[in-house]
């Protein structure tokens, strides 16, 4: 008898197979789903990217609109790099060491300017005598003739201002008076002893101040020495760092200069000299007693340009008023007409005489110079003016060997 058979097995695997089939055919559409989406994403981003594309074009040929006026659109960058950095280091440094300096400089300057003015006085006697001779012989005459100077003028300079300063007390109840004859109440003498405790307080930094000028003064004296005695060897050493073509320019433009400066310093002992000599005959006809003293004082002030005049007329006046009323106001006329001839007349033609310059350049450079550094600038200003031409004609010339030296032969 055949064994017998149970179909249910079969039925449950037949139904699982088609509920499988099932399932993996719904995946399937899912997948499909799921597969169109991502071509239609895929789409939009293609569709996305070509539209910036042509954004991106257009806006490389048509600037966006700034809300910063236009004259600020522009994008500035600094470069910062060692190098820069380096260049700006030592500028800031030589500029900080320029100004430690400073006092250094001005004593070589002056210096270099004394042996430029005698100069010429040493090239006479080198001519006669051999260089250091000549320039021992040049040191000991200047010396005894400053010794011989303030041994005779100093005791009389002295004594005036001895004698002023013991007359002091009644010249100020002199000046009282004659101010409150003229309704003018000020308490002179209280002014004077407040000026006098001023004076004795700051005493040590005046006496400190004078010992500085005496110690600036000995070494001025001796670097002139040296200047004279080693120019030639200091010319030659500058000369031998210099191309061989240009030396004998350079020894050309070394040689004006100290012509000019020494001319200038020259103008400003002949104008010291005639306005000491001038405030001296002023003070004498009006009877204002230190006449000699007060001259003197004059003369020194006189080297300062503008200045000196201001500095020299209220002491002068003051004293005139000791005197009267109408000397003060002569001695004011006369200062006033002798600072518009010296500034207009005398100066001009004593600095054009001796520096070759015109009035009007001399009006000028005064002019300029003080515009522009004071007190300093118009006591450089002549000899700059007239050293101008001399460097213009020196850079022509040596643009002139440049350029044949870079011309080929033939």
């Amino acid at each position: 008898m055949p064994p017998s058979s149970n179909p249910e097995p079969l039925q449950y695997t037949a139904a699982s197979i088609h509920s499988g089939a099932q399932a993996i055919r719904q995946d399937a559409a899912e997948l499909d789903a799921d597969a169109q989406a991502l071509q239609g994403d895929a789409a939009a981003l293609e569709a996305d990217a070509a539209q910036l594309a042509d954004l991106t074009s257009a806006e490389s040929q048509t600037p966006l609109p700034s809300l910063l006026p236009t004259d600020d659109r522009r994008l500035t960058t600094l470069d910062l790099s060692w190098a820069s950095l380096g260049r700006v280091t030592l500028t800031v440094a030589s500029i900080y060491i320029l100004v430690k300096i400073w006092p250094v400089i001005i004593t070589i300057g002056l210096s270099a300017m004394l042996a430029a003015t005698f100069h010429p006085v040493l090239r006479r006697l080198q001519s006669l005598i051999p260089r250091p001779w000549a320039v021992t012989t040049l040191v000991v005459g200047v010396a005894a003739l400053s010794a011989a100077t303030c041994v005779v003028f100093l005791p009389v300079l002295f004594g005036e201002a001895i004698k002023g300063l013991n007359q002091l007390p009644v010249y100020a109840k002199t000046i009282q008076g004659v101010l409150a004859s003229h309704r003018i109440h000020v308490n002179v003498p209280d002014q004077l002893q407040h000026v006098s405790a001023s004076l004795m307080a700051n005493m040590p930094r005046y006496l400190r101040s004078l010992l500085e000028v005496l110690v600036s003064g000995i070494t001025i004296s001796v670097l002139t020495a040296y200047f004279l005695l080693e120019g030639d060897k200091v010319e030659r050493s500058v000369l031998l760092l210099l191309p061989r073509s240009h030396r004998a320019a350079t020894r050309r433009l070394a040689g004006e200069i100290g012509q000019h400066i020494g001319s200038y310093m020259r103008g400003q002992l002949l104008t010291s000299l005639m306005a000491g000599r001038a405030i001296f005959l002023l003070l004498f006809l009006n009877h204002v007693p230190q006449a000699p003293a007060l001259a003197a004082y004059a003369a020194l002030a006189d080297t300062i340009p503008v200045l000196g005049s201001l500095l020299t007329v209220v002491p002068c006046a003051l004293m005139a008023l000791t005197v009267s009323p109408s000397a003060a106001g002569f001695v004011l006329v006369g200062f006033a007409v002798y600072h518009i001839l010296e500034a207009n007349v005398i100066s001009p033609r004593i600095y054009g005489n001796l520096m070759g310059l015109s009035l009007s350049a001399v009006l000028v450079s005064f002019l300029i110079g003080g515009q522009l550094l004071g007190i300093v600038g118009a006591l450089v200003a002549l000899p700059i003016a007239a050293g101008i031409p001399s460097v213009l004609r020196y850079l022509h010339e040596c643009q002139g060997l440049d350029e044949e030296e870079e011309t080929p032969a033939g």
